[in-house]
C-alpha cells in the first residue's frame, strides 16, 4: 500500500464518520423537536420558509427544487402520523439549511 493509497483509506474513513455523526445528530434533533412541537400544526410550514431563506440569497434558482421536496414530503403526510411527518420535515430542514441554523430558530419558537 502506497503513500495515496492509505491517504484515500484514511480519507474515505473519516469521511464516512463525518457523515454518519452528521445523521445520527440530524435524527436525534428531528426526534427531539418532533415530540416538543408535535402540537404546533404551523411548523412545517415556517420550516420550509425557514430553508427558502437560509437558500435563496446564495442560490435563488433552488428555490422551485426547494418547493417541489416539500411538496412531496406534504404529499406523504396523510400516511403518517403528524408527530412522524414532522420528524421528516425537521430532518429535511437540517438537511438543506444546515443543522445550527434550524437548531436556533427551533430553539427561539414557543410550544
Amino acid at each position: 500500500m502506497g503513500i495515496a493509497s492509505a491517504y484515500e483509506w484514511i480519507r474515505e474513513k473519516l469521511l464516512r464518520s463525518l457523515n454518519s455523526y452528521s445523521s445520527e445528530v440530524k435524527n436525534r434533533l428531528a426526534a427531539k423537536y418532533a415530540e416538543k412541537f408535535e402540537t404546533r400544526a404551523d411548523l412545517p410550514e415556517l420550516l420550509k420558509e425557514w430553508v427558502i431563506e437560509e437558500i435563496k440569497p446564495f442560490n435563488p434558482e433552488a428555490v422551485p427544487e426547494l418547493e417541489k421536496e416539500f411538496l412531496n414530503y406534504e404529499a406523504r403526510r396523510q400516511a403518517d402520523p403528524f408527530k412522524r411527518y414532522l420528524q421528516r420535515v425537521i430532518r429535511w430542514a437540517t438537511d438543506r439549511a444546515g443543522i445550527s441554523r434550524i437548531r436556533r430558530r427551533l430553539d427561539e419558537l414557543s410550544v
